[in-house]
């Protein structure tokens, strides 16, 4: 039974530096990597991908990547924007800004993959 691998891995609160995450991207035998390390032991975004993607970073910060991205085999193209929200309501609502004001153009689809911290009922969120 053949085994079908990942062309584009998204990795998200990594809480790894570089190198740890480069080594995971030499392990899946992934080409290509954009990392941004944590800071400290929170957060850290980890993008990895082969030689039949296509991908330019079009824009980054320590919870957002926006990307370009190509399947070279079928030629289909898209932006897509990966991230991962901090817990603290002002830092999303400045996520929330940037998705909103972002530039990419609108000449193509745009997938959006996130966890946006964001609780549906207050009554569900746990303090601490």
């Amino acid at each position: 039974m053949a085994q079908k691998m990942p062309n584009l891995v998204f990795l998200m609160e990594t809480k790894n530096k570089t190198n740890v995450v480069e080594r995971m991207r030499k392990c899946h035998q992934l080409e290509y990597s954009f990392i941004i390390d944590p800071m400290g032991i929170a957060g850290g975004l980890a993008l990895m991908w082969d030689e039949e993607v296509k991908v330019e970073v079009e824009f980054s910060s320590g919870d957002l990547i926006d990307i370009y991205c190509k399947d070279l085999k079928c030629g289909h193209a898209m932006y897509i924007s990966f991230l991962h929200a901090l817990t603290n309501f002002q830092e999303r609502l400045r996520l929330w800004q940037a998705l909103k004001s972002s530039n990419l153009p609108n000449t193509l689809l745009w997938l959006c993959l996130r966890d946006f911290n964001e609780v549906l009922y207050h009554w569900k969120k746990i303090e601490h």
